[in-house]
């Protein structure tokens, strides 16, 4: 929406008003002064005045007279006013304030146009999609100025890249389109290049050289798509996986890419009716002391079964925390674990539940959790709720906040898949976790790969030294499990121990031989 009053429209308002008070006294003063002054090219008036004297014609054609010209000339520059105002309201409502380059309405104008005329031009079409890798760093680093100036560099060198009838366009943010109209692949290919080697040039910000990569996305026209809506799609699309697989690549739309796309619609739409339908579940996975050997808690696991089929937590989670249905799952994860587990759970146990990064940034995350606390009568100091690396990093003083408010409950915080990657030691020091998890891919390579039993070890001195239990996932080997007991980690979880189960199997095995298997292996 267009604002009522910009700049120059007030401007300009202002300067009609003035304009108009000066016009009336200089034509009232001119018509005074004519009479005044006698002033001969009026004299032929004068007989005929005469005749209708009771008329003051003389005075009412001098008027008139100087009005309209007077009038002529206001006129003329309120017309040209009017043009200026025009070429602003077009710049608003099709150009973007930061590059100048056209923005969404007239890109996807234009790209309508080249769809119509598609037949008649006998060109081939293509649509890019792109988008900054990093610029939230780049912006957060050298503020929103300087941010502006760095999208205004690159808008400039994408306009480069292509030819004059092609369009560059910002479509918000740090995303930018381009259409580009070539005849044979060897055009677009050339372009590409172009694009690529943009990406290896240094820009300019406050005497600082920054450099800048995108995440590039292409659909041809009419190859991946038959209609505008599904060709920015198909481009967008291209895009994101462009930016998962490697950034600063370009990914051209292809049939990997549809069918990924159309398993996430089918996904998408199948945890929806997920909960109605009582399709998801609840897995419990032991943990276990090394010290003791002794069961010390479970983790919940959400598992989802639909028409027979079982869909991994890789394959939905993701797409339920972009979606946004990832607090309703959440939500409901917490309920059913909460009331399972509060009648069984031992004194000296823990229980762990997952939070997804989306759910632990909500608003209202705390307060509901300690109403189903209260409802549901479970000691707060037995719930352990687990952050991933990325839910922390991704807006860390809210984290840390976060955490501060859930802590006052009295639950536990553990760090989950630690050692991925994302968190900064000096940023773990401000954290108030109780626990550290290793991340199964580091246990995977226990005794093959000497990095990783180095990090591992690393990891375990880290925690010590900061009085951090640590818990190691994904535990499957005898071997495993004793260079884990030799480098002194705390609590393992994994098949060598127990495999997740439901809620009616832990019931029965919580005091079988099932946990055996650890107990024998502290002896070996």
């Amino acid at each position: 929406m267009l604002p009522s009053q910009t700049t120059l429209s007030k401007k300009l308002r202002k300067r009609a008003q003035v304009e108009l008070f000066i016009a009336l006294f200089f034509v009232s003063g001119l018509t005074l002064l004519t009479l005044i002054s006698e002033i001969e090219a009026f004299e032929l008036l004068f007989e005929f005045t005469r005749a209708y004297e009771d008329w003051d014609l003389d005075e009412i054609l001098l008027f008139v007279f100087y009005l309209g010209a007077v009038g002529s000339i206001y006129t003329f520059r309120r017309m040209q006013d009017i043009k200026k105002l025009n070429r602003e309201i077009t710049n608003l409502a099709f150009f973007d304030g930061v590059t100048h380059l056209p923005n969404r309405a007239l890109s996807t104008n234009r790209l309508a146009v080249l769809l119509k005329n598609y037949e008649k031009t006998g060109n081939k079409l293509a649509v890019a999609f792109i988008d900054f890798d990093n610029f939230k760093v780049i912006n957060d680093t050298y503020g929103h100025a300087l941010g502006d100036s760095l999208l205004k560099q690159v808008g400039n060198r994408l306009r480069q890249c292509v030819g004059a009838d092609d369009t560059v366009g910002r479509l918000g943010g740090d995303e930018f389109l381009l259409l580009i109209n070539y005849k044979e692949l060897a055009q677009l290919e050339a372009i590409t290049n172009k694009l690529c080697q943009v990406q290896q040039q240094p820009y300019l910000l406050d005497l600082n050289e920054v450099k800048v990569t995108f995440s590039i996305g292409i659909a041809l026209y009419p190859k991946d798509a038959t209609c505008q809506a599904e060709l920015l799609k198909a481009a967008d699309s291209a895009m994101y996986h462009a930016k998962k697989l490697r950034k600063g690549d370009i990914t051209f739309y292809d049939e990997q890419i549809r069918e990924q796309l159309t398993q996430r619609y089918n996904i998408e739409t199948g945890l929806k009716r997920a909960i109605d339908q009582h399709e998801f579940h609840i897995q419990y996975q032991p943990q276990a002391s090394l010290k003791t050997g002794k069961l010390i808690g479970y983790e919940a696991l959400l598992r989802w079964q639909t028409a027979g089929q079982f869909i991994s937590p890789d394959d939905f989670i993701h797409v339920a925390e972009e979606s946004g249905q990832i607090e309703q799952i959440g939500l409901w994860v917490l309920k059913q674990v909460l009331s399972e587990m509060q009648p069984i759970l031992a004194s000296d146990q823990s229980l762990s539940i997952n939070l997804s990064p989306r759910q632990f940034h909500q608003n209202n995350l705390v307060p509901v959790i300690s109403n189903l606390l209260n409802k549901l009568h479970f000691p707060a100091n037995q719930l352990e709720l687990e952050i991933t690396e990325f839910a922390i990093v991704s807006n860390f003083e809210r984290a840390i906040a976060q955490i501060s408010e859930l802590k006052k409950l009295g639950i536990s915080i553990a760090i989950d898949d630690f050692g991925t990657g994302y968190s900064s030691l000096i940023r773990l020091r401000e954290l108030q976790a109780d626990r550290l998890k290793i991340d199964k891919h580091f246990i995977n390579q226990l005794n093959k790969s000497d990095k990783d039993e180095q990090l591992v070890e690393y990891i375990l001195m880290l925690a010590k030294n900061m009085n951090l239990s640590v818990v190691a996932e994904g535990v499957e080997t005898q071997v495993q499990l004793s260079k884990l007991r030799e480098l002194g980690c705390d609590a393992i979880q994994g098949y060598v121990y127990a495999h997740p189960m439901p809620i009616e199997k832990v019931l029965k095995s919580e005091h079988s031989v099932l946990f055996c298997p650890l107990a024998e292996a502290k002896h070996g």
